[in-house]
């Protein structure tokens, strides 16, 4: 059956961002909380719309926009999301495909030699290109928008570009992992023959280009660059000093693109799924923050009472109005001086009235009328019901509970326990794109020092430590009162109680048994040893 990427073009290659541009819309909205951005120019306001240009709409929209106050609810749930899949640093386990299937069985020297080695590669490649933070930065845009994109990229520099590179620790500096931003990636599977294809799709000089790599029947890797203006060595042209160094390419192997013998793994990976963030998280978030903007400006309204004297003569004097001749009250148009130590009098309006011919001038009774707040009560219920939804829908009800005096330690557990759950699906596919990624790292390194396939049968598999947050008191106590009836193993409640490390906690217990044996009970004299006859 003919490879279904063989002859992809440009045009085929675009159709592949359509589905996930799709998927996309709501990505700068999404992207926007995460970053802590919640006014997004009034789109984040739920209160009432000041629509039009005019005078009055544009004053109370900035007036609204400058008390604006906001609550990251979205923002802590991603955060404590990615923090629990990544937050710790992972395992990496390799195992060779052609070991004996008797596991108490030795491993064969030469196995275990090129297994020790692609060991160092992924320490060295951990290190040297800060994997850990791309991984975090890869778990956020899963989380936040339901799609992420890695990228390995490797080049060579100086002057024998084609010579082998001789040690590990040279060749691991010039393999990089990038992450790339949501939609730039996509990897396609064909359901007819289950081969993959992996797409790249950026901007340069106002044109768009295409990365694709595949697997041809031969079991190479083809990359090559797609473009509307692409030549017949655009490939070699476009790449000169990075990948095109790689291979001594001629006229008639330039139109296919590079070939690259990397055990059939491809460049680009992509993680999709469901995003934690949700059109009705968003809605409770905006009901948050205006809740928070509401009571900031009930505090405005309490420290700051409006008054209205009704009844009242406001301040000022007679002069004589130089047209009339008359005398004519004319308002202070600072009005009354409010502060401290002022003294202020109001007296009543004039009220001239004729009395049996004679007339009759009284004065009204001043009063005062002053705003009141609305009970703080209101926001503070409405903040923290609308807190505890998004924290129910992205499954961190735990986080809540912790500060309610009257949730049982039962119910924590729980609530704990489904935050753990939810994490496990992320490990899930974290774990099976990361195994690929140190796959596809060890079949570069190979390629580089030209030992291709030296590292073909080893397989790498990516264990993502789980943080759920602290253990409480009660299933410590539990944890390890079932390892001492040896219901579970040791290494078991070690795990549960926190300790990342099981086998080097292990180690440095009997190291520490070592130094300090314990003495011995003079009373019961000494132990009996068992291999004695």
């Amino acid at each position: 059956m003919a490879n279904p990427f063989e002859n992809y073009n440009f045009d085929k290659a675009e159709d592949a961002f359509k589905t996930v541009k799709s998927k996309l819309k709501n990505y700068e909205v999404h992207k926007a909380y995460v970053k802590g951005e919640d006014w997004q120019n009034g789109k984040g306001w739920a209160g009432p719309k000041f629509e039009g240009t005019s005078k009055v709409s544009t004053l109370l929209k900035a007036e609204v926009e400058r008390s604006f106050a906001s609550k990251g609810s979205i923002r802590s749930a991603i955060r404590r999301k990615v923090r629990g899949v990544s937050g710790r640093v992972p395992t990496w386990m390799i195992s060779s495909r052609n070991a004996p299937s008797n596991p108490e069985a030795q491993i064969p020297a030469e196995v275990q030699t090129r297994i020790d080695e692609a060991q160092k590669i992924l320490n060295e490649f951990w290190k040297n290109s800060r994997v850990h933070t791309t991984v975090k930065d890869f778990v956020k845009d899963y989380e936040t928008v339901g799609d992420a994109v890695l990228r390995i990229f490797f080049v060579r520099d100086g002057e024998n570009e084609l010579d082998p590179i001789e040690s590990i620790e040279k060749a691991v500096k010039k393999v990089h992992l990038f992450k790339e931003d949501p939609g730039m990636g996509v990897v396609l599977l064909d359901k007819e023959t289950l081969k993959k294809a992996a797409f790249y799709r950026y901007e340069r000089d106002g044109m768009v280009f295409i990365e694709m790599c595949y697997v041809d029947d031969e079991g190479l890797t083809v990359y090559k660059t797609l473009s509307k203006n692409a030549t017949k060595d655009f490939t070699k042209k476009t790449f000169a000093g990075s990948l095109d160094k790689y291979n001594k390419t001629t006229d008639e192997t330039e139109s296919e693109g590079l070939k690259l013998p990397l055990g059939e793994k491809l460049l680009i990976f992509q993680m999709t799924g469901d995003p934690l963030i949700s059109n009705s998280m968003i809605s409770q978030q905006k009901l948050v923050n205006k809740g928070l903007t509401m009571m900031s400006h009930n505090v405005d309204i309490d420290g700051f009472r409006s008054r209205v004297l009704l009844n009242a003569m406001p301040p000022g004097e007679f002069k004589r109005d130089e047209t009339t001749g008359k005398e004519k009250f004319v308002a202070d148009p600072n009005g009354l001086e409010v502060g401290a130590g002022k003294i202020q009098y109001a007296n009543g309006l004039p009220i001239v009235e004729k009395e049996e011919g004679k007339i009759k001038t009284t004065y009204t009774t001043p009063s005062i009328f002053e705003s009141q707040p609305i009970e703080v009560d209101t926001f503070i219920k409405t903040i923290e019901t609308a807190s505890d939804c998004i924290l129910e829908e992205a499954d961190q009800k735990h986080v809540a509970i912790s500060g309610d005096a009257t949730a049982s330690g039962l119910s924590r557990e729980e609530a704990r326990e489904e935050f753990k759950q939810s994490l496990e699906d992320t490990k899930t596919s974290l774990d099976d794109v990361m195994s690929e990624v140190g796959e596809c790292v060890l079949a570069v390194v190979a390629y580089l020092m030209a030992q291709n396939d030296r590292y073909a049968d080893l397989q790498v598999t990516y264990g993502s430590i789980l943080n759920p947050g602290p253990l409480s008191a009660e299933s410590r106590n539990a944890a390890m009162n079932e390892g001492d009836k040896k219901y579970r193993s040791r290494e078991s409640v070690m795990e549960q109680i926190g300790i990342t490390d099981a086998d080097a906690m292990k180690a440095k217990i009997k190291q520490e048994e070592a130094e300090n044996p314990p003495e011995e009970d003079p009373k019961e004299g000494p132990k009996d040893d068992p291999n004695s006859n």
